[in-house]
């Protein structure tokens, strides 16, 4: 990740964290951690950013998503080549769940500004099946 995608992503994240409640928090759990650090800081991260989606405010909403498209196709390629190298259980309906999420995304993203952030701030959430510790959304 380039220094600045990653200052981009802090300040995202940290403007998410100022605003005020604006959306209800998607919580971090212990029980979402594999045991496999590099994939469990990538959904420390995750977490990070929806939850920076759910509190921007309109202006940052757009800029929020952004990050969060950027780090999801990074998230999703790297996942998706794990599973398929070892044949994840339900890699199948995991792959299509990536899929999913990623086309929500770019179908906000080619929303009107205007109307970004009153539709979607709570619709890009994880909704995954057979993840221990997910569950659907």
């Amino acid at each position: 990740m380039s220094d600045k995608s990653s200052n981009d992503q802090a300040t995202i994240k940290q403007q998410g964290a100022q605003a005020s409640g604006q959306g209800e928090q998607f919580g971090w759990s212990d029980s979402y951690l594999l045991g496999y650090i590099p994939m469990d800081d990538t959904h420390k991260e995750f977490v990070e950013l929806v939850n920076a989606m759910k509190q921007a405010s309109d202006e940052a909403f757009a800029a929020a998503l952004d990050a969060f498209e950027k780090h999801a196709v990074r998230h999703f390629n790297e996942e998706n080549a794990w599973m398929k190298a070892t044949d994840f259980p339900s890699m199948d309906c995991h792959i299509d769940e990536h899929a999913a999420v990623l086309a929500s995304v770019q179908g906000v993203q080619a929303m009107e500004i205007e109307k970004k952030s009153g539709y979607c701030a709570g619709r890009v959430v994880p909704r995954t099946c057979g993840l221990p510790g997910f569950s659907p959304g």
